[in-house]
């Protein structure tokens, strides 16, 4: 109860940190197996086993550079407007 006033209390991004801290303190080192295949998970195709920081922070890095091709991707109709632009200022 305590933890939920402090979380509350705080700015988000000290939520943020607060909470992953806590995920990650909690269950860190526990291996864990990851599998993609939801009609036989006694005995999945494919799986992988690995402790949970590495899927956490492979999931944030995965996160991270998808988000930033899709802004590029997005910004491309400003870039290409700008360029004229900038050529003709360094003339």
């Amino acid at each position: 109860m305590l933890l939920a006033a402090v979380l509350l209390a705080t700015p988000r991004p000290a939520q943020a940190a607060a909470s992953t801290r806590i995920v990650t303190r909690a269950n860190a080192r526990e291996i864990i197996a990851v599998s993609f295949d939801p009609f036989d998970t006694a005995h999945p195709a494919f799986a992988l086993k690995m402790p949970l920081f590495v899927l956490i922070f492979a999931l944030v890095g995965t996160g991270v550079l998808v988000g930033g091709i899709a802004a590029w991707l997005k910004q491309h109709r400003w870039r290409m407007r700008a360029r004229p632009k900038w050529w003709r200022t360094r003339r």
